[in-house]
């Protein structure tokens, strides 16, 4: 957000840091956790979308690729989760994370983060921004409102589908995109 010039610096890292305290002092550590698994959003959804409790509150967090899916939400049906997935052949390792980000387990601070990002100046970006919220890049000139930082704690993140759209606006050039982040899900 920062390099785009839609937040500035000190904006984005207040924003940040507030995020990350109302996560640790609103939402309950190690009773929802985050499961990375080799299989398409189409078979997992369909799991997941069945009236089955056995994986109540699970949904897709992240879509990384079209095989790597990220399955977010309460501990114990993660726990099955990964039982049935080995089971049926789905490579599946649970992530060593203390919440199930992008799931319902952030709900409980949802509302004081739009209340601190509604504090927060947005400006236009000053250069094309991909939003993996979105899964798409944004325009220069374009804005977000306080909004887009709450539905992106909540909601699923589509970094493939942001990368595909990068790809697409600059078709011909040559492209390398790095994965950064404290695991590679990836690797299973």
């Amino acid at each position: 957000m920062a390099v785009s010039g839609i937040l500035d610096v000190n904006d984005a890292l207040l924003l940040t840091a507030r995020r990350a305290k109302l996560i640790g002092a609103k939402c309950v550590a190690d009773t929802s956790g985050m499961v990375t698994c080799k299989s398409t959003v189409d078979e997992i959804g369909a799991l997941l979308n069945r009236n089955d409790q056995k994986f109540k509150g699970l949904s897709i967090a992240c879509l990384n690729t079209l095989t790597d899916i990220v399955v977010a939400g309460p501990a114990d049906s993660l726990l099955r989760f990964v039982d049935y997935c080995k089971g049926s052949g789905i490579k599946a390792k649970q992530l060593t994370v203390p919440y199930g980000f992008h799931s319902s387990a952030m709900d409980p601070m949802l509302q004081d983060l739009g209340v601190c990002a509604s504090a927060i100046r947005f400006n236009r970006s000053k250069i094309m921004f991909g939003s993996s919220l979105y899964g798409k890049l944004l325009d220069l000139g374009e804005s977000l409102d306080p909004g887009y930082f709450v539905r992106h704690t909540r909601d699923s993140v589509n970094f493939y589908r942001v990368i595909e759209d990068i790809r697409s606006s600059f078709s011909g050039c040559e492209s390398t995109f790095i994965e950064i982040g404290p695991y590679p899900s990836s690797k299973l």
